[in-house]
């Protein structure tokens, strides 16, 4: 504990929400109501998880850190071990894929083909992976700072898209040839992918992998339902259920094979928690009805998005304290709102967007202060 934190704590204003950008799915703004269901899940959580390990540590603070942009504004999507965040910002000649370091600051990956590029995950040695366009086609890619940016070996007619790496060097993602179902690949290096099954219907999709080469993602039931899945070793597909018996989408995966993403609850979307001893736990909300889980690290601190009401918000949850609002936690002088916490790491740093007192988009690094 360190003294005299709570008391420097500055209360924030809020800053409005008109200038809240959307990303496709990854940056809706959603809102889920809390369940008397998800509060005994949560609790239920806790036992399970005090009596098989040490619950993590929530710090008391976060100070906050704008990594800047290559021009325009900028997105992150992950951040790993090191520290290092990945993900895209606008340039003068379009959306190129961005790695940051501390010390080596915001650098541009370039692209496959002079077009877009955005950067969806990278590991601690330095690797980069994502999709790029070639000739109005998704390519997925893997960069690294000798070879620079080069393309995964799928189909050549194929959509592409690599979004997840582990620290082996393993890629996972999903491919599409023309006329056919996506599938999920995990790819080791070589000629070929390595493709995973589907849950009974026709497409699924890769979306993180960890240390074991366990996969997390999305994959069409027979009936056909979009749920959540995680790989085994042999890799096939454990489907993970859902929160009200309808839809759910895998977002990402700890070195204990715990998986997190969001669900369809009552109407609603819900962030949830999965392990094998506990199944799908639904991890309540900020007090609006929607909120989804997009980040957890090996201590099974989890990060996310949630809703207070109107206004879309980051969010840090463990088993221990339930879902706490990042912009309450906020260390020093300058005004900010979290609006998404996307990745967590082992340090328990987080990265994520919000806005500054200006309501610039900004992409953010937020150190813990324990």
């Amino acid at each position: 504990m360190i003294s005299g934190i709570k008391k420097s704590l500055v209360f924030r204003r809020s800053l409005e929400d008109d200038g809240a950008v959307s990303i496709k799915d990854d940056m809706k703004m959603l809102r889920l109501v809390p369940s008397s269901q998800a509060l005994k899940s949560s609790v239920s959580l806790c036992l399970v998880l005090t009596s098989s390990s040490v619950l993590a540590e929530l710090p008391q603070a976060y100070t906050v850190k704008d990594i800047g942009s290559l021009g325009g504004y900028s997105v992150p999507h992950s951040i790993d071990e090191s520290g290092r965040i990945t993900g895209y910002s606008y340039t003068a000649a379009g959306v190129r894929a961005f790695s940051w370091t501390q010390t080596g600051g915001m650098v541009n990956l370039g692209s496959l083909g002079n077009d877009k590029s955005i950067a969806y995950d990278s590991n601690e040695t330095g690797e980069v992976v994502g999709t790029s366009i070639v000739n109005g086609q998704y390519r997925g890619f893997i960069w690294r700072a000798d070879t620079g940016m080069t393309a995964v070996p799928c189909p050549p007619a194929a959509t592409c898209s690599a979004r997840g790496i582990n620290s082996e060097g393993v890629v996972t993602g999903y491919t599409q040839i023309p006329g056919g179902p996506y599938r999920p690949f995990r790819w080791s290096g070589g000629d070929s992918l390595d493709y995973l099954p589907t849950l009974g219907g026709a497409h699924a999709y890769g979306a993180g992998i960890n240390a074991d080469g366990s996969v997390t993602g999305v994959a069409y039931t027979a009936d056909p339902l979009p749920h959540a899945f995680v790989s085994d070793e042999a890799g096939q597909l454990r489907d993970l259920g859902s929160l009200d018996g309808s839809t759910s989408y895998g977002k990402a995966i700890n070195s204990l094979g715990h998986a997190v993403g969001y669900g369809a609850d009552r109407g609603n979307k819900g962030a949830f928690f999965w392990s094998p001893e506990l199944g799908m736990v639904a991890l309540g909300t900020l007090g609006g009805p929607n909120s989804y889980a997009k980040g957890i690290n090996s201590e099974d601190v989890v990060v996310g998005q949630s809703q207070t009401g109107a206004r879309a918000t980051g969010f840090v949850w463990t088993a221990a304290t339930g879902m706490l609002d990042l912009n309450q936690m906020l260390l020093g002088e300058e005004v900010w709102f979290i609006t998404a916490a996307l990745d967590v790491n082992d340090s328990g740093q987080i990265t994520g967007f919000g806005k500054d007192s200006r309501g610039r988009i900004r992409t953010l690094l937020l150190n813990p202060v324990y």
